[in-house]
């Protein structure tokens, strides 16, 4: 058995962390992403990322679990990302992120700007919380996407400001050992 260092929000900011940013939509968000230049799209959430996987620039980051508001979801986004997407498979704790999983959204984010690769990252686990390393780790001029349950997405066009806030809160958790099978 070996552990390795997770983070957790503490209780005190739950509700600081709880509020989105950006702006939220519901339904299609083809328009949005054909509409600008972007340097970087990253999607969080299975949801998102179908919706995302309908635009003509496809993103550059999907992050998902397989999982819709606690329930399985009906079509597998693995089959939706075969083709062009280099799969990678990493464990990330519900409520919480691990440097392995913080790690692997940053490096996707940044092949994805140097060479345009595409990565779809399947979550073992909860990806709810990858958006905040998404959201420190995309260049300017990116969008981040990412899924809040029965009220739609949260689009983030990433700034000097939004990053630093993101490195902030990530520098706020609190760290924790956990045992890993």
């Amino acid at each position: 058995m070996c552990s390795e260092v997770q983070f957790i929000i503490p209780q005190s900011m739950r509700l600081d962390f709880a509020n989105p940013r950006g702006v939220i939509v519901k339904g299609e968000l083809k328009a949005i992403i054909d509409s600008l230049e972007w340097k970087s799209v990253t999607c969080v959430g299975d949801v998102v990322s179908r919706y995302c996987l309908r635009s003509a620039r496809l993103p550059d980051v999907i992050i998902y679990d397989g999982i819709s508001k606690r329930s399985k979801t009906l079509e597998s986004l693995d089959d939706l990302v075969k083709g062009g997407f280099t799969r990678v498979e990493i464990d990330n704790p519900p409520g919480g992120l691990t440097l392995t999983s913080v790690e692997t959204v940053c490096r996707a984010i940044l092949a994805s700007v140097l060479s345009g690769s595409r990565t779809a990252i399947k979550i073992n686990g909860e990806e709810d919380m990858l958006a905040l390393p998404a959201l420190a780790c995309s260049p300017n001029k990116s969008l981040v996407i990412y899924g809040i349950p029965d009220k739609g997405a949260a689009l983030v066009r990433i700034s000097n400001a939004i990053r630093k806030e993101a490195q902030n809160r990530l520098l706020r958790l609190v760290p924790y050992v956990s045992s890993l099978k």
